[in-house]
C-alpha cells in the first residue's frame, strides 16, 4: 500500500460556540470584565492554516488576494534523486489544480487528479493527514475502512506518499455534503447486499462511487438511481460523425518528448487534454480523460497546444528527471475534418531571448518561472494552462515557442515570466568563455544562509584537481585557489568538493564527465564548506586545456543579494511572432523601490515573491524565493499593462526549503501587499515591507463586513505601516506566537479563538454595539519588536437590505524609522481611516501614551491635530532603548479603536 514518509501542513476548521470554546487567557490585559453567556450563536471559524501540503510532499499556500482572486506559493519537496520539479497548473471550472511534473504521467490514471486540485484541498476539513482511498490490483490490505466493491480501503495517510506494487489507484476522500467518499461506498455496499431488488439512491456521482456502482450491479444487479454519474463509455451520439485525431511529442533533440497536450474544440468549447508520450497503442476515444493519444473528435475548429521537455542527452527522452528546457508548440486554430497526426515538435519553436541594456543580468538559477497560455474559442469551456518552474526546476532556464499565425476564433495568449537579476556567480579567465551556476542548493542547505556563496571579488588561481581523489588533491597546493574538478558517477558532489575545501581551496568548480550540463549531486544531507559551482563539459575541457598551457588566473565575482529584479511577463497576443527577442528597458517598465525593514537586526534572509493576473485569472502561483541581506532597499522593474494586475507577499525571517537537519522551530511573519493593481510604464512606486510597528488590523480587500445577518470577519494579526497585513495563529510549539480573539456583543461572548480569525457567523437582525478583542504575543528568539500587541474596537451595526462594510476605525502610526526600525526623532504621525469602502466620518477623543519600560508606565504624548484624521504626536521624557505606545480614539457615530503595542520601535 501507499507509506507516509513525513508529515501534512497544519489544517483545521472549526465551528466554535461561545460557551464551550476554552483558550489562552488575555495577553495584554483581561477581556471584557462583565462577560456572560452568549445567545444562542454560532460562528463558523476558516481552516487554521492556508498551507496545504500534497501528497507528494510539495507544500501550497493559498492567500485569498481578494474575493475573486488567490496568489498561491509552491515550495518543492527534495526528490530523492536530487531533482527539482516543475509544476503543471490547469485552471477550469473544477478549481485550479498543481501537479508536480514528475508524477504527471500516472495523473488520472493511477492518482486522483482531486488529489491536487488546490481549490478544493483548500476548503477541505485536514489535520496532519490527507484521507485517501486505494485500489488494489489483488487482495486490499487489512484496515479500518475495507471497500470490497472496489478492491480498496479508506485510509489517512502522511504526506510524501510513496506508491508500492499492487497499487492501482489513490483517490482523494472526498468530504462532501452526504459524507466522506468512503462512508457513501460504504453505505452502498451494505444497501445493494441487504436489499439486491431495490433501487439504490447514489447521492454522490463520479470517481470511487461510479466504480463502486458499476460492481455492485454487476455483482447483485441492483439498480442504482445515479442520473448524474458521468459515463466511461464513448460521449459520440449514435450517428455523428468522429475522425481521428492522433498526437505525438518529439523533443529539441529530435527524440521522442515528455509532456502534456490539449485539444480544445473551438466551436464548442469541449477540452481534453492527455499527457505524452502517453500510450499510442490505447485504442482511440473521446473520453475526457486516459492515457491514450488517439481522440476521437467531431470535424471542426481546434486547439492543438502542447508542451514539450528536452533531456539531456544522456538521460531517457520520455522519463521523469530534470528537462534541459520546455518548448510550448501547436497550433492554436486549425482545421480537422478527416483522420489527422499532429506532431508537436519542439525543433519548430524558437527560444525567448530577453536584452537588459540597463543592468547586467544572467539567468541564474530560477530565472524562467513561469509558461503559460490561453485559449478561448466562440463558447464553452477555455484553456488556461501553464507550467510554474521552481527554482532547480529546469537545468539551461530556457524558454521556447513556436510562431503561430494570427487566430481569427476566440482569444490566444502566449506568456513567459522571467526574473532576472545581477549575476550571482562569474568566472572570468582569458580566451576561455565560462558561465557557472551554483550546485543546487536544495541538496546542501535547508536555509539561504546555509549555503555558502561568493560575495564580492576573489582573483583566484585555477588548478586542475583530476577528479578530486585524495590522492590528486594530496599532491596540490590548493590554498586559497580554485579547484577544477571533473565528476565522477558515484561519488558525490560535497564528496569531492568538500575534500577540496579541507586541502584549502577557496573555491570548488565541477564540471560535468560528459557532454552537456550535469546537475545531478550523488547524495545529499552534508553541507558544503565553500562556494561550489558546476561547469559543462565542454566548459571544462576548455579551462582544463588553458590549465596544461598557461597559468590561469580567474577572476571570480559573486552577488548573493542583487540591487535590482528585472519581474517580467512577456505576452504574445493573438499570435506568436517569429522572433522572440525582447529588449527591455528600465523606462518602459514600471519602478518599485521596496525598502525591507528589519528588526534590529544585519543580514537577514527573507522570502518575497510577486504574483500578476492577467484579466481572467482567479489564481497566480509563484515561488517564494530567498532575499539576502536585509535592511536594504531593493529595486524591482516590473511589466506594465492596464490589464496585468500585481500583488507581492514577503515572510521573515526566511522558510526552509528542505529539512535535512534539526531546526528550532520558530514563528514567521508573512505579510502580503495590500496594493492589487496595474502599473503604467514610467512609474515609480516606494514602499516599505516590516516597517514597524506591526499591529492587529484588517484585510483592506477582504473587510469585515455584514450580509444580511451573516457577520464576515477576517482580521490580521499583522499589519505593518506600509499596510502589508498577515494572518496569525497561536503556535505549536515554545517560543511561537499566541493568539486571542473574542468577538462580543455588548458584553455577550459571541466567538473566541486561538487560530485563525477568519470565518463567518449570524447575527441578531435588531442594531446592537459589538467589540473585537485580539491579543498576540510573539515570544519568538528573533522577535525584538511587537512582542505584545493588543487591538480592540467597538462598533454598531444592524441588518442591512446590501452587504455593508462595518465603518471600523482603523489606525496607522507613522514614525521616521530607518531600515533597522530605529530613529532618534521624538515626533511621529498617528493616521486615521475606516475601512475601504466604509462610511468615512470624523475622528474625536484621541489620546496617545508612550512608555519607555515595556509598559509599566506611561506618559501622555502630546498630540496636534493636522487636519484630515492625521495628528502629529511628540513624545514625552524619551529615552534611548524601545519606546511602546498606547491609543485611543473615537469618530463621531461612536466607533472606537484602542491599539497597544509593547516595542513598537527603536529609540536611539
Amino acid at each position: 500500500m501507499l507509506r507516509g514518509m513525513g508529515r501534512m501542513g497544519r489544517l483545521r476548521r472549526g465551528t466554535v460556540m461561545a460557551v464551550t470554546t476554552a483558550v489562552a487567557a488575555s495577553l495584554l490585559s483581561a477581556p471584557g470584565a462583565h462577560a456572560t453567556t452568549a445567545p444562542p450563536v454560532t460562528f463558523t471559524g476558516d481552516a487554521a492554516s492556508d498551507e496545504i501540503t500534497l501528497i507528494t510532499g510539495d507544500r501550497v499556500r493559498v492567500r485569498a488576494v481578494d474575493g475573486a482572486h488567490q496568489a498561491v506559493t509552491v515550495t518543492p519537496a527534495p526528490r530523492p534523486d536530487g531533482s527539482v520539479p516543475a509544476f503543471q497548473v490547469l485552471e477550469s471550472e473544477d478549481g485550479v489544480t498543481v501537479i508536480p511534473d514528475d508524477i504527471a504521467a500516472q495523473v488520472p490514471e493511477r492518482l486522483d487528479a482531486a488529489l491536487f486540485n488546490v481549490t478544493e484541498l483548500a476548503g477541505q476539513d485536514y489535520g496532519g493527514t490527507i484521507p485517501v482511498i486505494i485500489t488494489y490490483a489483488g487482495q486490499a490490505p487489512e484496515a479500518a475502512v475495507t471497500l470490497e466493491s472496489i478492491g480498496g480501503v479508506g485510509v489517512s495517510l502522511a504526506a510524501p506518499a510513496k506508491l508500492e506494487p499492487g497499487v492501482t489507484k489513490v483517490w482523494l476522500d472526498r468530504e462532501t455534503a452526504n459524507g466522506r467518499l468512503s462512508a457513501i461506498i460504504d453505505g452502498l455496499e451494505k444497501a445493494a447486499a441487504e436489499k439486491p431488488a431495490e433501487a439504490v439512491k447514489v447521492a454522490e456521482a463520479g470517481g470511487p462511487v461510479e466504480a463502486a456502482v458499476k460492481r455492485l450491479t454487476e455483482r447483485y444487479g441492483t439498480r442504482f438511481d445515479c442520473d448524474s454519474c458521468p459515463s466511461t463509455e464513448s460521449q459520440a451520439s449514435a450517428g455523428e460523425e468522429r475522425v481521428e485525431l492522433r498526437v505525438r511529442g518529439i523533443a529539441r533533440d529530435g527524440r521522442p518528448g515528455r509532456g502534456g497536450f490539449t485539444v480544445l474544440n473551438l466551436d464548442e468549447g469541449t477540452l481534453v487534454g492527455r499527457v505524452l508520450p502517453g500510450d499510442p497503442a490505447q485504442p482511440c476515444t473521446d473520453a475526457k480523460n486516459g492515457s491514450g493519444t488517439c481522440l476521437l473528435v467531431k470535424p471542426g475548429t481546434y486547439s492543438v497546444l502542447g508542451h514539450i521537455f528536452t533531456m539531456p542527452a544522456t538521460q531517457p527522452s520520455t522519463e521523469g528527471g530534470k528537462p534541459l528546457n520546455e518548448s510550448l508548440v501547436g497550433d492554436p486554430e486549425m482545421e480537422i475534418t478527416r483522420d489527422t497526426e499532429v506532431v508537436l515538435d519542439a525543433r519548430e519553436a524558437v527560444e525567448v531571448e530577453i536584452e537588459t541594456p540597463d543592468h547586467v543580468t544572467k539567468r541564474n538559477t530560477g530565472a524562467a518561472a513561469a509558461l503559460k497560455w490561453y485559449r478561448a474559442g466562440e463558447r464553452g469551456t477555455v484553456l488556461r494552462g501553464g507550467t510554474t518552474i521552481s527554482p532547480g526546476g529546469q537545468i539551461e532556464e530556457r524558454l521556447f515557442v513556436q510562431p503561430t499565425r494570427q487566430v481569427t476564433k476566440g482569444t490566444f495568449v502566449v506568456a513567459t515570466r522571467w526574473r532576472l537579476k545581477a549575476p550571482e556567480i562569474t568566472l572570468t579567465t582569458p580566451g576561455v568563455e565560462l558561465s557557472p551556476q551554483y550546485v543546487d542548493p536544495v541538496q546542501f542547505s535547508d536555509f539561504a544562509t546555509e549555503y555558502p556563496r561568493l560575495d564580492g571579488t576573489r582573483e583566484l588561481t585555477a588548478v586542475n584537481a583530476g577528479r578530486g581523489g585524495a590522492e590528486e588533491i594530496k599532491a596540490l597546493n590548493l590554498r586559497g585557489r580554485l579547484a577544477v574538478i571533473r565528476r565522477t558517477d558515484g561519488v558525490p558532489v560535497s564528496a569531492q568538493a568538500n575534500a577540496a575545501a579541507a586541502a584549502g581551496a577557496a573555491m570548488v568548480a565541477l564540471y560535468s564527465d560528459r557532454p552537456g550540463a550535469d546537475v545531478t549531486t550523488g547524495g545529499s544531507k552534508v553541507k558544503l564548506a565553500v562556494p561550489t559551482v558546476r561547469l559543462t563539459h565542454e566548459e571544462g575541457l576548455a579551462l582544463i586545456d588553458r590549465l596544461g598551457r598557461l597559468p590561469a588566473p580567474v577572476v571570480a565575482q559573486g552577488e548573493p543579494a542583487s540591487p535590482y529584479v528585472y519581474d517580467l511577463y512577456l505576452r504574445e497576443q493573438g499570435r506568436v511572432r517569429d522572433s522572440l527577442t525582447y529588449v527591455v528597458k528600465t523606462a518602459d517598465l514600471a519602478r518599485i523601490d521596496t525598502g525591507y525593514h528589519t528588526q534590529l537586526s544585519d543580514d537577514v534572509t527573507v522570502n518575497e515573491t510577486r504574483f500578476v493576473f492577467e484579466p481572467w485569472d482567479t489564481t497566480s502561483i509563484s515561488s517564494n524565493l530567498p532575499m539576502a541581506q536585509a535592511p536594504r532597499t531593493r529595486v524591482d522593474y516590473v511589466t506594465p499593462g492596464a490589464d496585468l494586475r500585481w500583488s507581492s507577499s514577503a515572510i521573515a525571517p526566511e522558510r526552509h526549503y528542505n529539512t535535512m537537519w534539526p531546526h528550532p522551530e520558530t514563528p514567521r511573519v508573512a505579510v502580503s501587499s495590500p496594493e492589487f493593481r496595474p502599473y503604467e510604464a514610467g512609474e515609480r512606486v516606494t514602499t516599505t515591507v516590516f516597517q514597524q510597528p506591526l499591529l492587529p488590523g484588517v484585510n483592506p480587500r477582504n473587510p469585515l463586513r455584514r450580509e444580511g445577518d451573516k457577520l464576515r470577519v477576517s482580521m490580521q494579526g499583522f499589519v505593518d505601516a506600509a499596510g502589508n497585513y498577515g494572518d496569525v495563529y497561536t503556535s505549536t510549539f515554545e517560543r511561537g506566537m499566541k493568539t486571542d480573539f473574542r468577538l462580543y456583543q455588548g458584553d455577550d461572548l459571541l466567538w473566541r479563538t486561538e487560530f485563525l480569525p477568519s470565518g463567518s457567523g449570524t447575527l441578531t437582525p435588531g442594531k446592537a454595539t459589538y467589540r473585537i478583542e485580539y491579543d498576540l504575543t510573539n515570544e519568538a528568539e528573533w522577535a525584538k519588536m511587537s512582542t505584545r500587541t493588543r487591538g480592540v474596537w467597538t462598533f454598531a451595526s444592524e441588518r442591512a437590505a446590501e452587504p455593508t462594510v462595518i465603518p471600523l476605525l482603523l489606525a496607522t502610526f507613522d514614525a521616521p524609522v530607518d531600515l533597522k526600525n530605529r530613529t532618534s526623532a521624538r515626533t511621529l504621525e498617528v493616521k486615521f481611516r475606516h475601512q475601504e469602502g466604509a462610511a468615512q466620518s470624523a475622528v474625536k477623543d484621541v489620546t496617545l501614551e508612550a512608555s519607555y519600560d515595556d509598559g509599566a508606565t506611561w506618559l501622555p504624548a502630546v498630540l496636534r491635530d493636522k487636519g484630515d484624521r492625521v495628528y502629529e504626536a511628540t513624545l514625552t521624557r524619551p529615552r534611548p532603548g524601545f519606546v511602546s505606545l498606547r491609543l485611543k480614539a473615537s469618530d463621531v457615530n461612536g466607533n472606537t479603536v484602542s491599539q497597544e503595542v509593547v516595542r513598537a520601535y527603536a529609540l536611539s
